[in-house]
């Protein structure tokens, strides 16, 4: 029933959308995934208008160019860099090519050019160094462009043609919420998450920090107060740590628990094993 990302994206919410999406406002005309990562939230919603903000300007890039002929593109690639299952060093050959040449390249080549490296990268990752180098080890053995990743792929692009979806890359504190009304907009926000180490961090250059913790919390009490609504994706607590931060501040707002089984943990358990953990929705309607 719903659509999974064309990237084995780490820290999607494919699991979860079954019971995030019924939380979301029904009236909501236009929404805003202000960290919209694999695009499974932007991509299964029904909105009239939709936001997809990134920070990774990279992702945001290979997104803009999903149209009829990118997997024609990417499997054209693919043949020619001999990319398989098993193929290390054909891999390291084209990211090197890759980060050669990237800034002589044109958008849509460095995005068809991504793609095929994430899809054949250790844990399907898309991670870039100082100098915007991609830097990711190679998959072999694991990851490389499947037939269920090529139908993903194909899902994707049919329904980016099919919905009014924009792509956007700045960072939260820089998103330009002012050019949307309050009583239309609805934004979701899954930012890194304090307590755990997610793969995303790499495209912040620096480790998710209290001081971003509180930044999104103050700019999130910032637009209750200007009457948007908005949903949270967090983790209150995750493997004997709690997010004190968030816990003290959601209880101004609506908590709602997600129930899912990682590894057969429950995500809605009070057990402080060393695999549990406390997923939540809050709200401020």
């Amino acid at each position: 029933m719903y659509l999974k990302n064309p990237f084995n994206y780490i820290g999607a919410k494919y699991k979860l959308l079954p019971q995030i999406l019924p939380l979301f406002p029904s009236d909501c005309e236009i929404f805003i995934d202000l960290f919209g990562g694999s695009g499974e939230v932007a991509f299964n919603t029904q909105a009239k208008q939709i936001i997809y903000n990134e920070k990774s300007s990279a992702l945001v890039n290979i997104f803009n160019h999903l149209d009829d002929n990118f997997l024609n593109e990417v499997e054209d690639v693919i043949s020619k860099w001999k990319l398989t299952k098993t193929s290390k060093q054909e891999f390291l050959g084209l990211r090197s090519y890759y980060n050669e040449n990237h800034k002589n390249m044109s958008e849509r080549e460095q995005a068809i050019i991504l793609y095929c490296l994430l899809t054949h990268a250790f844990n399907y990752q898309i991670a870039f160094n100082s100098k915007g180098e991609y830097n990711m080890p190679s998959g072999a053995g694991r990851s490389y462009f499947s037939p269920q990743l090529k139908k993903k792929l194909q899902d994707y692009i049919r329904r980016k043609q099919d919905i009014n979806i924009e792509f956007q890359s700045n960072d939260f504190v820089d998103f330009s919420i002012d050019k949307y009304p309050p009583d239309k907009t609805f934004i979701y926000v899954d930012p890194p998450y304090l307590i755990t180490v997610g793969a995303y961090e790499r495209d912040y250059f620096c480790k998710w920090s209290e001081d971003y913790e509180h930044k999104l919390l103050a700019y999130l009490d910032e637009l209750n107060e200007r009457g948007y609504k908005f949903a949270l994706s967090n983790v209150l607590e995750h493997k004997g740590k709690t997010n004190e931060i968030l816990k003290e501040w959601a209880q101004k707002y609506k908590v709602h628990y997600m129930n899912i089984d990682y590894k057969n943990c429950n995500y809605h358990t009070k057990d402080k094993s060393a695999n549990s953990s406390t997923e939540v929705l809050i709200t401020n309607y």
